[in-house]
């Protein structure tokens, strides 16, 4: 008798029954199964966190421009006055490496954007990059990826400022300017090699640099 009620009786009652015995309308179904593993999706907080490694960023003498990107270590390196900072040139987000604009870092994976302080300023990404802490050692610098700072960290030992105060350049170079790295322009230092001639871009060196 149930049986032929529910199957002959109209289709108000069946909604109502349906309302009492707590049974999901249509529309809540629709918006459980589909909407909310959407909504999961987008309001997780994706973050890439980098492996813990001692990262080679090369001898000083190859890292006296102000700013420079090493490739091979995925490293923003910057030096000024008070030493030197390396930034992770590594998205935040998904992990992929950033590509180095006109004052602004970028993410060709998934378009996200950074200053070059690191800070994000594009998501999807919502974490900052990070400055790693710098050391030297075999007469190499490193960046530690495991240990974090704050932009404001410098490193400087007295044994790598004494080193860079020693340092003999090439002919062609003076101990008051040394040459751009030709990737941080933008061309290939392969053409000035076969032409045997140096680039003329320079910048001056400081006082520190030039050991005063």
């Amino acid at each position: 008798m149930s049986t032929y009620f529910a199957l002959n009786a109209p289709l108000g009652s069946i909604k109502s029954r349906g309302k009492l015995l707590g049974m999901p309308s249509r529309r809540n179904f629709i918006f459980f199964t589909c909407c909310l593993p959407l909504f999961y999706l987008f309001s997780c907080k994706r973050k890439y966190k980098r492996p813990a490694e001692q990262l080679d960023l090369g001898e000083p003498r190859n890292l006296l421009a102000p700013q420079q990107y090493l490739k091979h270590a995925s490293i923003l390196l910057f030096k000024d006055d008070r030493g030197f900072s390396a930034l992770s040139m590594r998205c935040s987000y998904d992990g992929c490496d950033l590509t180095d604009g006109d004052q602004a870092l970028t993410c060709s994976c998934c378009s996200s954007r950074y200053k070059l302080n690191g800070q994000v300023t594009r998501g999807p990404a919502a974490e900052n990059l990070s400055f790693y802490e710098i050391n030297f050692q075999e007469g190499h610098l490193f960046a530690n990826s495991a240990k974090t700072v704050n932009q404001n960290y410098r490193f400087l030992s007295k044994e790598l400022d004494e080193l860079i105060k020693s340092l003999k350049f090439a002919p062609g170079e003076t101990p008051s300017s040394v040459a751009i790295p030709d990737p941080l322009l933008g061309r290939d230092s392969t053409d000035y090699k076969n032409k045997g001639i140096l680039p003329d871009d320079t910048y001056e060196m400081s006082d520190f640099q030039k050991g005063r």
